[in-house]
């Protein structure tokens, strides 16, 4: 636009005030690539009290989410999630955290949770075609060396900020429009106790 600075004297000033076209700023979310993130049931318990048991060095399937791209706009492109773990475990009684796409690969690894986020950075981005789903499934290892028996842990999805997601023709980043809530939205699981066994030799005198 056009700003009047000064006058000077004994000049005349014609054709002010001078305007444009009037515009509007429009809300354009409904142009964005939308997505919502479900729970898939994994093999643990479905509440703390009734956590499933895992052995020291077990791997097993800890989480499993569902992202569907909703309104087929344009693809969704997935950098990354960010997966919270719940319960009395504490950093580094768990390591080896996988998170795996529907087709078997590897999308990233994590050796612990740090301030009980896993933060997985997809080693190349995932895409998800517009107007369909695909599931990612987390898995964990339960550390050895840890005193960590009768521990309990959940692993979830947080925040709707925690799935890294973006238009592939934008570019925009995006939060998911739907997380999983609720009980039911998350499976538990407990480090089984282990067991000591002290036996007298044979060829002791005692």
């Amino acid at each position: 636009g056009l700003t009047l600075s000064k006058v000077l004297a004994g000049g005349t000033v014609t054709g002010a005030p001078v305007s444009s076209a009037v515009h509007s700023v429009v809300d354009g979310s409904s142009a964005l690539v939308q997505y919502n993130v479900t729970s898939i049931a994994v093999g643990g318990g479905s509440s703390e009290p009734s956590a499933v048991s895992l052995d020291i060095g077990q791997t097993t399937e800890v989480a499993k989410f569902k992202v569907e791209q909703k309104n087929s706009k344009e693809d969704l492109v997935v950098d990354g999630m960010n997966v919270f773990v719940e319960g009395s475990v504490s950093d580094g009684d768990l390591d080896t955290f996988q998170i795996v796409s529907q087709e078997g690969n590897v999308l990233a690894t994590a050796t612990t949770s740090v301030g009980r986020y896993v933060n997985f950075q997809f080693t190349a981005p995932y895409t998800i075609p517009q107007g369909s789903s695909r599931f990612f499934t987390v898995k964990a290892t339960v550390a050895t060396g840890k005193y960590n028996s009768t521990r309990t842990f959940s692993a979830k999805i947080r925040d709707d900020f925690d799935i890294v997601a973006k238009g592939a023709v934008t570019g925009t980043y995006v939060l998911a429009s739907s997380i999983p809530t609720g009980s039911n939205s998350q499976y538990w699981y407990k480090v089984r106790e282990g067991t000591v066994t002290v036996a007298k030799a044979t060829d002791s005198r005692s």
